[in-house]
């Protein structure tokens, strides 16, 4: 009968704990998780919190007569990541707060859905929009591609793995990734042929 009591007791307890938890504002499924062990091809990089800011994604929705209803952007406030690739630190940032997505909706064929990781690529602490990196595909640090194999739900920590994705994302002071195509009058280019050269590529594309 005693051990039916104290049962009952230890329930009651962990059940106020928890509701206590809720009106805190605290959601366990944002709770951090221990720090998990990296393989050979792995890094478990600490996140530091930071006063750094940028601002989110516009939200477009529709009201009951079509028309859009657009919602201004609001700043995010980011956690701070550093990896030595070779002999540069490279530093990224993430939102201090998820949900973190590593996956982006197949509904959605005109946005990236997935956590957006911004690379401080050329030092300068501004975080502009061709710094930013969806977590869906591999991200640049340094020279080499890195993919996101998990995020903290709590922001303590991130799982990258090194990629066997080909070197991508013109960013300044950096090596150009190689190219190839074809022109239109069927000449192929690549950027091996521009060795020792000046070279201005002007990139766009229609969808």
């Amino acid at each position: 009968m005693k051990q039916i009591f104290l049962t009952g007791v230890a329930l009651l307890a962990s059940v106020l704990i928890g509701c206590a938890s809720t009106a805190r504002g605290v959601d366990p499924e944002m709770a951090s998780r221990p720090l998990p062990k990296a393989a050979a091809d792995e890094s478990v990089v600490s996140l530091m919190p930071t006063k750094v800011t940028r601002f989110g994604r516009i939200h477009i929705s529709f009201n009951a007569n079509g028309r859009p209803l657009i919602e201004e952007p609001k700043p995010v406030k980011l956690v701070r990541g550093e990896l030595l690739v070779g002999n540069e630190h490279a530093v990224f940032y993430l939102p201090s707060h998820g949900p973190y997505s590593l996956t982006t909706a197949k509904s959605d064929s005109f946005e990236n859905t997935s956590t957006a990781i911004s690379v401080d690529a050329n030092g300068d602490s501004e975080l502009d929009d061709c710094e930013t990196w969806w977590s869906s595909f591999p991200i640049r640090l340094g020279d080499r591609m890195f993919e996101i194999k998990e995020i903290d739900p709590g922001a303590q920590w991130i799982l990258l793995a090194k990629s066997s994705a080909p070197l991508s994302g013109v960013v300044t002071g950096k090596p150009c990734p190689p190219f190839e195509f074809s022109t239109t009058d069927g000449k192929k280019v690549s950027l091996k042929d521009y060795t020792g050269s000046a070279l201005l590529l002007d990139i766009w594309s229609m969808t």
